[in-house]
């Protein structure tokens, strides 16, 4: 090591190098950034000593990949420059005017976590053309011409939910507000199950008569229900049944049948039945019959036959 001849010292990289030979020990792979005289240096972060530097920060950052079989790297006030080759099992993080990127291998796409002003923006490849305003503590945007996912959240266990989303009691917000914006016709929701119920809607409590399991506000086609695979024609689309699961209330079958439920026999007409129809099935040697409640010009209410098997 030569002595230092000048005040203050100046060091070359090999003096450097070899004081920090007693230094602290960093935490990433390598550390890159620009210093004086548009110079990119590559640090080791375990020994702090300059692995590579150069002008062109591409090749100094490729440098660095190159050198690792698994590993981090830091690029510090370094956006990811384009078309750098990456490795399985090196992760790149660039931070850059606020942004964090995040690379993990070499197939991944790079994600962007950007702070707002009200919490994270997490996005691919593609710059959003504006910073969300919306009161979300984390906003996720995928790029808007391709098939990547915004969010997928699997449970390997089957013990846990995926996703728990509880809004406060008594807070008038929604649980998950989904809204698709553009023309497209792309499906906000898509629930696929291979075993169990695709969706289920559970009402917890029954004390409030403003709140139901579901509820669906639209101004065009308010549901749908699309059978995948062609199913036979009295096969079930759609079954109402009751909390026990077994009887059927009603029901719409592929063919576009509706069958109603049955009763053994009708309650008395009232006010609460006004409107309803509803089978009473016969016996042996007994015919079917339908009827509705209706209420009278006397203000009363009877079952009124509609039809006879």
């Amino acid at each position: 090591m030569s002595e230092f001849s000048t005040y203050p010292p100046m060091v070359d990289d090999e003096d450097w190098n070899a004081l920090l030979d007693h230094g602290l020990v960093k935490g990433a792979s390598y550390i890159i950034y620009k210093a004086t005289g548009d110079i990119y240096k590559a640090v080791d972060g375990t020994t702090g000593k300059v692995y590579t530097q150069g002008t062109d920060a591409s090749t100094v950052i490729q440098a660095a990949i190159n050198a690792l079989t698994e590993g981090h790297i830091i690029l510090k006030d370094l956006d990811e420059p384009a078309g750098l080759t990456h490795k399985d099992k090196v992760i790149l993080t660039s931070i850059y005017q606020g942004t964090i990127t995040v690379k993990g291998n070499a197939s991944a796409r790079s994600v962007r976590l950007k702070p707002t002003q009200y919490g994270w923006l997490i996005y691919g490849p593609t710059v959003p053309t504006g910073v969300p305003t919306e009161n979300a503590l984390l906003w996720i945007e995928a790029p808007s011409a391709d098939d990547t996912v915004g969010i997928m959240a699997r449970n390997w266990t089957g013990t846990k939910n995926a996703i728990d989303v509880v809004n406060c009691p008594g807070a008038m917000g929604d649980g998950i507000f989904v809204y698709q914006m553009g023309p497209g016709l792309g499906v906000n929701i898509l629930v696929k199950s291979d075993a169990g119920s695709a969706a289920r809607a559970q009402k917890i409590t029954d004390n409030r008569s403003d709140a139901v399991a579901l509820d669906i506000v639209s101004d065009n086609v308010n549901l749908r229900l699309r059978s995948i695979n062609d199913l036979a024609p009295l096969a079930h689309i759609l079954q109402l049944t009751d909390k026990n699961g077994s009887t059927a209330l009603w029901a719409v079958t592929q063919a576009g049948y509706l069958k109603l439920g049955n009763v053994s026999s009708l309650p008395t007409a009232s006010a609460s039945y006004r409107g309803m129809v509803i089978r009473v099935e016969g016996g042996a040697g007994v015919a079917d019959k339908l009827y509705i409640c209706m209420k009278s010009a006397t203000d009363t209410y009877s079952w009124i036959q509609i039809a006879s098997g």
